[in-house]
């Protein structure tokens, strides 16, 4: 669970993976909890 802490941030893999018509959860992520990735 620390691909939130790599060099790509949760919230930005999500907008560029909806940008081109994808989720996270179409590759098996699990969406963290909001507070897990406030900066």
């Amino acid at each position: 669970t620390n691909y939130e802490r790599g060099n790509i941030s949760y919230k930005n893999m999500k907008n560029c993976l909806e940008f081109i018509g994808f989720s996270p959860k179409t590759f098996g992520y699990q969406e963290p909890l909001e507070e897990e990735f406030l900066e």
